[in-house]
Parts: C-alpha cells; structure tokens; sequence
C-alpha cells in the first residue's frame, strides 16, 4: 500500500534528507513495515530506507526496527469518547451510537467485510470489522447483536439484553480494545429487572431457599 509523499527535504551534499508521507489508514498493534524507494537516476537499483522516527498524532506509533533495520508504523487501540444516548432501556434491540477514535474508516473492508488495508504481522483474515461488546458488572463481555460500522469515530450497536442498572461499552478491533475503566463508555439502563423469590416453607430444616436469594429467607 502506497504512502504518498507530501514533503521532502534532501541535503544533496551528503545525500541526507528527510521524507514525509500521508499514512494509508489501518488497523492493528502489529507491525506493518515502511520503506522508501530512492532512484539516483544512475545506479539501476533504488536504494532503500526504512521508517520511522517520531511519534505521530494520526494515530500510530514508530516501534523498535527488526534484525534486519526495517521499521514501520502500528495503529493505536480504539477508545470510545463517548455514547449516544447515555441511558436506554434493557430489552434487546436498542440502537447505541458509540463515538470515538481509531476505530478503522468502513474503506478499510470490501463489501463481504474482508480486509483490504495495509497488512502487518498478522494474516488477513484476522483483521476483522470493529464490534462493539457489552461489559456487565460483574465482567461478563457480551457482544452488540450486530455493529454497523459508520467511521473510523463513529459506530451503531443494536443492543443486546442488558440484565443490569448499568454497564460499559467498549470496542474491539484487531487484536486490540478500548478500555472500559473510563467514564465515557458508562451506559445507564433504564427499567433493568429485578427479580424476587417467594420463600418456601420456613419450617423446613433447612429452609428450602436458593442461593440467590438466601438472606430473604432469614428469620
């Protein structure tokens, strides 16, 4: 995948120079490797040269070279900035926007949703479309019964049932996830069920009684 070059700047004394190229999106923590092609216009062969040298605010970080000195850019991790709305109620099939960063553009994947960006350490076929999940309380992860991928910030969760007052909604892309611990990705839910248990017979040694409803049943 092609990185066009917008700025380049050559010492043509020492042949030195500095070149900067706009970065196809992606996605991914793997390491896709850059290098740049530089044709003397005598010598037959390009000399090549690897990438990279600086952080970068787009969105990807320059990791340590390979055995062989070639370097090359891997993409952050999703985060979520923000839910839309912030409370809804618990039954199945609630529309969630979710809204953030990284989350991969949709040009990323053709119609049948197979990869076609730029590839890295992994195989094709595991760079899979963002998904929204559903973290419970008590950690359970339960996915978006489908995610609609709008953008690179922006996705629509069809809600799964949500068995709690509240919960977290996070992203996972490739071999990658957004954190849950920040208070943007709070959902509220509305009307959730709370369930009682009539006890049985108190007489009983001991009371027949479920577990989960045990203190109910104390004298």
């Amino acid at each position: 995948v092609e990185c066009p070059i917008f700025d380049l700047n050559i010492d043509y004394s020492t042949k030195d120079g500095v070149a900067k190229c706009r970065m196809p999106a992606g996605v991914g923590p793997d390491v896709k490797y850059v290098t740049l092609h530089v044709s003397d216009g005598f010598s037959p062969e390009p000399v090549i040269g690897f990438c990279c040298v600086q952080r970068d605010e787009f969105g990807y970080v320059p990791p340590e070279p390979n055995y062989e000195g070639a370097s090359g850019v891997m993409f952050l991790p999703p985060s979520v900035t923000s839910l839309t709305p912030t409370a809804l109620s618990f039954e199945k099939g609630r529309l969630l926007t979710v809204y953030g960063r990284n989350f991969g553009p949709p040009t990323l994947y053709d119609a049948k949703t197979r990869y076609v960006g730029p590839v890295g350490g992994f195989p094709r076929e595991k760079y899979t479309p963002p998904e929204a999940v559903v973290v419970l309380p008590g950690g359970a992860h339960v996915a978006c019964l489908k995610t609609l991928h709008v953008s690179d910030s922006q996705v629509v969760c069809v809600t799964p049932d949500i068995p709690a007052a509240s919960a977290r909604v996070v992203l996972r892309g490739v071999g990658q996830q957004s954190a849950a611990d920040v208070s943007e990705a709070v959902l509220s839910v509305r009307a959730a069920p709370r369930y009682a248990t009539l006890c049985l017979s108190k007489r009983e040694d001991p009371p027949a009684c479920a577990e989960c409803c045990e203190a109910e049943c104390e004298e």
